[in-house]
């Protein structure tokens, strides 16, 4: 770990970043100030920081014992906000501890450190199901914001899973942060964008078939893995499907590629060695997620999952079967959704009840060609007359 260097080596200062604790209990006072702001040159530059901000801004291994003493000693509450003025960008960022956490990180600082960060905040009592909060805007009136920084505000609303997922950080979290914040109770908002899991892949370019992985294994976990492995992060119980903001944004579009999270399943999930396990995330990205494989990429109409899987034999065998399979549901689907006209609305309450998505789809499409049929009726729209042609002798 690369060691910082700080501006201002008050022994209030030092005792945070040294992580000694006994000495901090001597400045309770100090840190318990609300108008204390600690001016620091960190591996971020020159800012000023708040007690907590600093703890995070800088943490090591005892972590969790110098939050301790914030938290329960000086009384600091882990949710409340605080500004970052960072001299070396030029901002002034009004952003919380999880957010800044997940924003701000020294590369040079060990990933399980982060980890621990996170861990020790929640159990503090920092609220996980709260919104991102960085809020940027220039030092200087006039002054300009970095792209970067820029960016980050504009993601400033989304909960904090979307926050780490659509944006692409200098330093990327790993899937565990989500899952962690779903434990503890975070959940997708209005606020985050669709197609969040294809931005979260192909933002870490270097390592996108770890991250791919990753998400498969969150979204479709094998039924092998099932006792480990929660579906969706335990969002979702076992024969349940997805529903309200998790199912917008596995069914979303990544604006940037036109895929959703089953065209890039299909392009790049080419190192599975086995067809079976291939099958049977395609089997529950259609029958949890409603995704089909039928459906074409939003940009370019033309490439369907057949065209991307071309190139890689055990993915273009897996999606045939699947593809068969898919067919002959909507096949039996619709036969069923064209006869509960006919049967009593208890029974078509309870088909309704138990039906999947397919089910759904079959009634919209036999309820759209009825409504197309009595549009179009041929007393509606006469077709012109045509005399005969009568062969000259």
């Amino acid at each position: 770990m690369q060691e910082s260097i700080y501006y201002d080596e008050r022994p209030t200062i030092r005792a945070i970043v040294r992580e000694k604790v006994d000495v901090m209990l001597k400045y309770l006072h100090t840190y318990s100030d609300p108008t204390v702001r600690f001016d620091v040159t960190t591996w971020s530059g020159r800012c000023t920081l708040t007690p907590l901000a600093l703890a995070i801004e800088v943490p090591g291994y005892n972590f969790g014992t110098v939050l301790d003493v914030l938290v329960q000693g000086a009384h600091i509450d882990p949710n409340a906000s605080y500004v970052i003025e960072d001299f070396h960008r030029g901002v002034r960022i009004h952003t919380n501890a999880l957010t800044h956490l997940l924003a701000r990180w020294n590369r040079w600082t060990y990933e399980i450190i982060r980890e621990g960060v996170m861990k020790h905040l929640i159990a503090a009592g920092a609220d996980a199901t709260a919104p991102a909060l960085y809020e940027v805007t220039p030092l200087r009136e006039g002054g300009d914001i970095p792209p970067y920084e820029l960016m980050l505000s504009s993601a400033s609303g989304q909960s904090l899973m979307a926050f780490q997922m659509s944006q692409k950080l200098k330093v990327p979290t790993g899937f565990c942060f989500i899952t962690d914040l779903i434990e503890n109770h975070a959940q997708f908002t209005p606020a985050d964008p669709p197609g969040l899991f294809v931005r979260y892949v192909l933002n870490n370019p270097n390592d996108t078939e770890w991250y791919l992985e990753k998400v498969m294994d969150f979204l479709c976990p094998l039924a092998a893995t099932l006792e480990f492995n929660k579906i969706a992060g335990g969002l979702l119980a076992p024969g349940e499907q997805a529903h309200g903001d998790l199912l917008r944004i596995v069914q979303g579009f990544d604006p940037q590629t036109g895929m959703n999270i089953l065209h890039l399943f299909v392009s790049m999930g080419q190192n599975l060695h086995s067809r079976y396990e291939i099958v049977e995330r395609l089997r529950t990205l259609r029958d949890v997620y409603g995704l089909r494989l039928m459906t074409p990429t939003f940009e370019a109409k033309t490439r369907t999952v057949t065209m991307l899987a071309a190139n890689f034999p055990l993915m273009k065998a897996a999606v045939a079967e699947v593809l068969e399979d898919e067919l002959d549901q909507r096949h039996k689907a619709l036969v069923v959704a064209r006869g509960l006209s006919y049967m009593p609305a208890l029974v078509v309450d309870e088909i309704g009840r138990h039906s999947g998505f397919l089910m759904e789809e079959a009634r919209d499409l036999d309820n759209r060609l009825i409504h197309a049929r009595r549009v179009q009726r041929p007393s509606d729209h006469p077709l012109p007359h045509v005399p005969a042609v009568r062969p000259s002798h």
